[in-house]
Order: structure tokens, then sequence, then C-alpha cells
């Protein structure tokens, strides 16, 4: 797309906008009968944005029944407009890849404002074979060290997180939790040097202890516009349950009871590609069976990788 046709596209957009003719959705419209497979991606900014997507969603395999979209639908931090646009955007490059009706889900990133419409709330989602759970970017945000407010508002989510999961583990029905928020929960150069997650802990301590009774898959992005996880993979992180992680605002090492993953950045990222990190573009496809989770992270040559998730055998129906 040439840059005369994205202000022509983004013009038209203002001109339905204004004139009522578009329809946000903001949170997914029915959660019956939605089907099994579930593509994750966030960070949809940069320059060739659409043209990435668009050649990412090309290599994919499968007909996805859920489109989850990890935060920020624009580059800047200016008004909810640009997000919309965005958010807009991805759905029409979604569209003409698949011919059906999807259901999406779009978390809030720290670039996205509070009053964008079309954001998905904060809350649980359950569907026929999983369960989403949405952090916004508002309750969990990214400058929370930086604000006299990010403390109390990191520990109000975590609380309200431990409602949520407890209740879950007591209704033990067996379905993978997918948690989706934008902020990671490890540390980086950001945590130091703009207190990016610095009370990340109190949100890892709930769902490390819950991930011992529910099947939980941590999805993060907005770490893609600086070398901050190298030292995890850069573009494509995935830390297996046992695996050890650097929690933000914690002194030691903690060892994982959860799955903890990015979700696959489709605009642009500044990773450095060594043998131990790449700066790779991905989406990732989740299909959620009975006993299992099998999940295929995209590049645009084809599947880059694929994780194979045993569920708990004492949940799985």
């Amino acid at each position: 797309m040439t840059v005369i046709s994205k202000i022509i596209s983004f013009l038209t957009f203002l001109v339905m906008l204004l004139n009522g003719t578009i329809s946000m959705g903001t949170n997914p419209q029915t959660t019956e009968d939605v089907g099994n497979t579930i593509l994750f991606f966030s960070d949809y900014q940069g320059s060739s944005r659409s043209d990435n997507l668009t050649n990412l969603l090309a290599a994919v395999d499968v007909t996805p029944d859920l489109i989850v979209c990890g935060g920020d639908y624009q580059s800047y931090l200016a008004t909810s407009t640009f997000s919309e646009y965005g958010m807009d955007e991805i759905k029409e490059i979604i569209s003409s890849r698949w011919d059906s009706e999807l259901q999406y889900i779009f978390v809030q990133g720290n670039h996205d404002p509070a009053g964008v419409d079309g954001l998905t709330d904060t809350g649980l989602y359950e569907f026929d074979a999983y369960y989403i759970l949405v952090i916004g970017e508002d309750d969990f945000p990214w400058n929370q060290g930086l604000t006299s407010s990010g403390k109390k508002t990191v520990q109000t989510t975590a609380q309200w997180l431990e409602g949520v999961l407890s209740e879950l583990a007591a209704e033990d029905t067996g379905k993978p939790v997918f948690i989706t928020t934008h902020v990671p929960l490890h540390y980086t150069t950001r945590t130091s040097l703009t207190k990016d997650n610095s009370y990340a802990n109190y949100i890892f301590d709930v769902v490390n202890e819950y991930g011992q009774y529910l099947d939980i898959i941590f999805m993060v992005g907005h770490n893609h516009s600086g070398t901050y996880d190298d030292y995890v993979g850069g573009s494509v992180i995935y830390l297996d349950i046992g695996d050890t992680i650097t929690v933000a605002g914690m002194d030691e090492d903690q060892t994982l009871n959860f799955i903890y993953m990015n979700y696959g950045y489709s605009g642009y990222s500044y990773s450095t590609n060594t043998e131990t990190s790449t700066n790779i573009l991905t989406v990732a496809a989740a299909v959620v069976y009975d006993d299992r989770i099998e999940i295929t992270r995209y590049s645009e040559a084809g599947v880059y990788c694929t994780y194979d998730i045993t569920l708990n055998t004492a949940l799985a129906a």
C-alpha cells in the first residue's frame, strides 16, 4: 500500500466514522458456538504494518474462529481516532484473508487511549473450549513506576485477578485460561530506566499461585521497539512451566507454574538477530483440544515453530 493510498484510506475512514457508517465492536458479540482456533498478534505499528500483517496472514494455514490483538494499534501517543483506524484496518485485512464473520478481542496497549471505541474491557470471557482473560493497559500500566497511583492500580488488578482465578479453580471446568495483556511481567532495561512494569510482581504472584491449579498461558507484547527482550528470545518469547523468569519487582528469579509467551509482533521489531534472539515478525495460532493446545507461530515464510502443550490431565475434560 503506497503512502498516497494510505492517506486516502485514512481520510475515507474518518469520513465514515463521522457519518456513523463504521461500527466498532467493543467485546465479542457472542461467546457461544465459537470454535477452538485462536489467532494472536500484537503491536500493529510502523509504516509497513498493513503489508507485514497481510503477508503474515497469507502464510497461516488454519482458519481462526477468534482474533485476539494484544494492543498498540497506532505508533503515536495520540488521539483515540488513530487507534480506531488501526483496529479497523486490521479487521479489513483479516476479512480479505478469511471470508467469514470472526469474533475479535482488542486488548488495550499503552498507545491506545482509554476512550478508544472498540477496545475490549478488562474482564473474563468464556468460550466453549477456553477462557480469555483480558487485562487492559489502564489496569496494568506501562509506566506504573512513574505515577503516584501506579502501585495501587496494579495491586487492585492483582486482587481482582485473584478473585477470578480462585473462582475458576473452584469450578474446575478443565478449560485453559489465556491471560492477555500488553505489558510484560519480565524485567528489562525499560523497568529500570522508565519504571515500565515496576510492580509486575503483584500480578506474577497471583498467576503463579493459580498456575498450580489451572492451565494458564500468559501472553504479552510491548517490547518490540528495542533490544530489551534479547535475553529471552527477542521477538519470539516462550517460557514453559518449570523454566525460570526474571520478574520485575522481584530480587530473585522465579520458577514458572504457567506458560509465558508473546503474541507475535505484526508491525516491526528491533530485537537483535543472533543465535539466541530474533527480530522475526510472527502471528500465533492456538488450536485448543480436550487434552492439549497446539500453538503454531507463522512468519511470512510459513510455519516458524510449534509448541505442543499438554493440559493438566486432572483438569482435562
